[in-house]
């Protein structure tokens, strides 16, 4: 026999076992071959695990046929919505299954279980449709909408809204609902006496189900907010009949969206506002506000801008986004306005912002500015102007122009309310909102409009019926021609309200008589009562208010200065409007008549057979005299008061 050299003998040697399984002939000499693990899932001939729409812990059980002692399985999901694997036992892996609260009704995940040397394995695992189905309809930034449905049309259940931080709050489905069973306990014992249970209240809100209609709308939510949809069913005991079901949604953030807002054709008084946005399907409001009001009323902030526009849109439509197309100041793709009634050389902004379905803004707000022309001098006449005569609320100015012929018009303003803008852009700004009513200002014809030496009276003359006692004025004057424009430049004169003096005036309530007539705006054919009543005042240059108040009401105050402080608090700053002058009114107007009341000061309706008062007192900026009234008795109601239904003997 050969001698085998050393090293080759030490290279043998460390062969591994199975090269070596190959090179006897022998069975005795060759080691019995190695076997390769074979992996299987137990109980799972299908390869699918089918785990709840709620979520569970999932046990899986596998063995493995000629196991690496000391090895374990591991497993892994293609999908974050199964997680958290336990592998640290042999022959069991457990995971958990989150909850479906996504956009999928049923989903499915692989988890794929591997061990050393054997072949993987694959499961899928299917998560069931949930008990009742939640279809997200609308998400807009401040709006979900969505439609809720089970197969079992019998199957009732209650849902809502709730934001997903409060939800988590809260730990766990078992405590919501426990939370949601107490909430709907106390709606019923808060309900003014209509339930005296949870059954009964239950039985309100299921009583009447219709599987069809069961659709969740929620506005004025949290811009770029998760929220759940959730539902549970119940039944007219409480008894909870099916898991808690939820649906994670997301209210949408601000879109980013150029709306290349640009300005045209500026004039003294007009201008063309052009959007062009850069995303087509999206609604946008396009509008202005001056540079002043922006700063002044806004406080130079862009939402308070936003809110604004908003509601007014809103008053139209309320949160209706179908009604968008219908609104003047909306838009969709390139648009225009044409804006009139702007004030001359005044800076403005032009606003655009996204709208969406919810009638909310899905964008923030883009400002251009831009500013108007100056308005032409076209006469040089110059004014005098002096105040003659002031007490608390009334004033006589002296005009002098330098041209007798020239047209002009006189205002009055409160000093601090225009303390930002130039007597230019005040003169602008009340001829524009002369020409702002419905029809407008006939400039030509106005009695408002004067020419030479004048002395005005403020209320008789002018208009000016909001003036304060104790307060700085300043009265603006210029020409206007009879198209309403501006022809001159402005003049103006400041003085200062005195403090209300007491008056001795007295006032008679007389030539009292109460009257019915038929309503005009009953269809029924109703009666409308009332007091026709005269008032003589002793006094015929000063103020007074009158009015009509039952007598059951005026003792409920604890004396006449209580009861002319409400009458003042209830007609606020038009009081004046409701003031006179001279014996019915004879001061003011032309063709004086007795006064016809058929409400009370507070605005309520004279009724039949009732006993009042009919009141007078002066008024100057607040009451400077004594309160005067007289009883009277509302007319009796006459027959039936009006039409009688005849209604059919048998129904």
């Amino acid at each position: 026999m050969k001698k085998i050299k050393f090293f080759a003998l030490w290279a043998l040697l460390l062969t591994p076992p199975l090269l070596l399984s190959g090179c006897g002939d022998d069975a005795t000499d060759d080691p019995t071959p190695g076997k390769t693990p074979v992996l299987t899932i137990k109980d799972n001939a299908l390869g699918v695990i089918n785990v709840e729409a709620a979520g569970q812990t999932v046990t899986l059980n596998y063995e493995v046929a000629d196991a690496v002692e000391g090895k374990l399985a591991v497993a892994k999901s293609d999908k974050e919505w199964i997680h958290d694997f336990d592998c640290e036992t042999f022959g069991q892996i457990t995971f958990v299954a989150d909850e479906n609260v996504g956009e999928e009704l049923t989903r499915s995940a692989t988890v794929t279980i591997s061990y050393p040397g054997a072949e993987s394995v694959a499961v899928e695992v299917a998560q069931n449709e949930r008990a009742i189905s939640i279809e997200v309809t609308e998400v807009t930034v401040a709006s979900i909408k969505a439609k809720l449905e089970t197969d079992d049309p019998a199957q009732t259940f209650l849902f809502n809204l709730v934001k997903k931080s409060d939800y988590d709050a809260i730990g766990s489905p078992e405590k919501f609902l426990e939370e949601e069973l107490k909430a709907l306990e106390e709606e019923a014992l808060d309900s003014d006496g209509w339930f005296t249970s949870l059954e009964e209240y239950l039985d309100f809100l299921l009583s009447d189900w219709n599987p069809e209609g069961q659709n969740l709308n929620r506005d004025e939510l949290e811009i770029n907010t998760e929220y759940y949809i959730y539902a549970y069913g119940i039944d007219v005991k409480g008894e909870i009949t099916t898991p808690l079901v939820r649906r994670l949604v997301k209210t949408n953030d601000l879109k980013e969206i150029n709306f290349n807002l640009t300005v045209e054709d500026e004039g003294q008084t007009t201008a063309t506002l052009k959007g062009n946005p850069d995303e087509k399907f999206t609604y946008y409001y396009l509008g202005y506000t001056s540079k002043t009001e922006y700063e002044d009323s806004f406080k130079g902030d862009d939402q308070q801008v936003i809110d604004n526009a908003l509601g007014s849109i809103r008053m139209g439509i309320g949160n209706d986004g179908s009604k968008l197309p219908d609104v003047a100041s909306v838009r969709m793709g390139e648009g225009s306005l044409e804006v009139e009634g702007l004030l001359p050389d005044t800076e403005y902004y032009a606003l655009a912002f996204g709208i969406d379905n919810s009638v909310s803004a899905c964008t923030k707000l883009t400002k251009t500015p831009f500013k108007t022309d100056a308005v032409a001098i076209t006469d040089d006449c110059k004014f005098e102007v002096s105040v003659l005569d002031v007490n608390s609320i009334l004033m006589n100015i002296a005009v002098k122009p330098s041209k007798a012929t020239t047209r002009y018009f006189a205002t009055v303003k409160a000093t601090d309310e225009v303390k930002n803008m130039t007597p230019a852009q005040v003169a602008d700004a009340e001829i524009a909102f002369q020409n702002g009513f419905t029809p407008p200002v006939d400039w030509s014809t106005d009695p408002r409009v004067f020419t030479g030496d004048q002395t005005l009276h403020s209320r008789r003359n002018l208009g000016v019926t909001i003036i304060k006692p104790e307060t700085d004025y300043t009265v603006y004057v210029f020409g206007v021609s009879a198209e309403g424009v501006r022809t001159t430049e402005v003049a103006t004169a400041t003085t200062r309200t005195t403090a209300v003096v007491p008056s001795s005036m007295t006032l008679e309530v007389k030539d009292v008589k109460p009257g019915s007539e038929t309503d005009p705006n009953d269809f029924f054919g109703g009666k409308l009562y009332y007091f026709q009543y005269g008032v003589k005042p002793s006094i015929d240059t000063e103020y007074y208010y009158t009015g009509i108040v039952k007598k059951s009401t005026y003792e409920t105050f604890a004396d006449d200065e209580a009861f002319m402080k409400d009458v003042v608090g209830q007609a606020g700053e038009l009081i004046m409007m409701n003031c006179f002058m001279g014996e019915n009114n004879a001061g003011l107007v032309s063709t004086p008549t007795p006064f016809k009341g058929s409400a009370e000061y507070s605005g309520t309706a004279i009724a039949a057979g009732e006993q009042y008062y009919i009141f007078a007192f002066g008024y100057m900026g607040a009451p400077t005299t004594a309160l005067f009234k007289v009883d009277a008795t509302a007319a009796v109601a006459g027959g039936s008061g009006g039409w009688e239904p005849e209604w059919p003997s048998e129904w």
